[in-house]
């Protein structure tokens, strides 16, 4: 519920409907799953690392996103995604 009242406020303020990635704060399948269903994230546009490195808490944002760095292009669009279990959220946009 945290997670979606912090990213419909963003939109109201900000377009970020069509990033070119998202990289989520990520523990699992079940819940980047979740995540990407109940935000409307195109599961396309967001590199996962659990399959690989399971569940490394909140280095998996940064982690995820050194790991895919190769395939990011200047002036792309990405939103860096803390989203913790109820507790807190937070979202920001990087341009490449």
């Amino acid at each position: 519920e945290l997670a979606v009242d912090t990213w419909q406020d963003a939109k109201a303020r900000f377009d970020w409907s069509n990033l070119d990635g998202y990289f989520i704060h990520q523990v699992s399948k079940v819940y980047t799953d979740a995540i990407t269903t109940a935000l409307d994230i195109d599961p396309a546009r967001t590199p996962v690392i659990f399959p690989t490195r399971g569940n490394i808490g909140p280095a998996s944002v940064p982690f995820t996103l050194a790991a895919n760095q190769a395939d990011l292009e200047p002036g792309q669009r990405i939103a860096l995604m803390g989203i913790g279990s109820g507790l807190n959220s937070a979202i920001i946009e990087i341009v490449w």
